[in-house]
């Protein structure tokens, strides 16, 4: 999951013991929310969290003074660690997430969702990682020139936001085969997919377009050779 630096968050939490819902003892449940370093951050450490005897689930709300993020990195990492007991047995879950900033792009898992022919239920936004895409793009292209790509209003910003998508597209692709089911039914109606082989077309294809993007976006300088005169020292005495 990734939070917009700056900004609020709640999160929704399933408590979760061997894969099975349970319902804290009540008035058990703290939770503390950590930085980068794994540090507890300040006024977000050991909060109590009021809970029924059926609450199967937690929305944390994590304020936005929480999710600034150091000029030095790309992003940053936090965790929110709750503690409860469930009939007196201690539990800690912990939730980790990114906090990364606005995105200058326009890509969507819907975009590539599209492009592989894959439905949302078979491959969900969270499981996509556009920003990962973004960064993998970024020290490619460079970081000053992918961001005026995308900002030129130009078909060079087309070109950029391409390059995401088809990064985001080969990172899915080796699992895709596993999650696109052969046959699908719904009620009365049933359809069959395509030979998956064809999974390795859409590959050869995004990476085309990926290298057409990337031959537009990168800035290609001109390099002038240098001009060397070569002479000849005259001894002032002999000539």
């Amino acid at each position: 999951m990734d939070v917009i630096g700056g900004t609020p968050s709640a999160l929704t939490i399933p408590l979760m013991v061997n894969n099975q819902p349970v319902a804290p003892d009540v008035g058990s449940v703290t939770y503390t929310v950590r930085n980068q370093a794994g540090a507890p951050m300040a006024g977000l450490e050991d909060l109590a969290y009021l809970t029924t005897p059926t609450t199967y689930q937690l929305t944390i709300l994590v304020p936005s003074s929480a999710h600034q993020i150091d000029p030095s990195r790309s992003f940053e990492r936090r965790s929110v660690v709750i503690k409860f007991t469930v009939q007196g047995q201690e539990v800690q879950l912990t939730r980790a997430y990114r906090v990364v900033p606005e995105p200058v792009h326009t890509i969507t898992g819907q975009q590539i969702r599209a492009f592989i022919g894959i439905e949302e239920h078979e491959l969900p936004d969270t499981d996509i990682d556009i920003f990962s895409a973004f960064l993998t793009v970024e020290k490619e292209v460079g970081a000053s020139d992918l961001v005026n790509a995308l900002t030129s209003g130009t078909t060079d910003e087309l070109a950029a936001n391409t390059l995401i998508c088809m990064r985001a597209v080969l990172d899915v692709l080796p699992s895709a085969k596993q999650r696109m089911a052969q046959s699908e039914k719904n009620g009365v109606k049933e359809f069959s997919r395509v030979d998956l082989k064809e999974l390795d077309k859409l590959k050869i294809e995004a990476e085309k377009r990926y290298q057409e993007a990337l031959d537009q976006v990168v800035v290609k300088t001109e390099v002038t050779p240098s001009l060397f005169l070569i002479t000849t020292n005259t001894d002032a005495i002999t000539g």
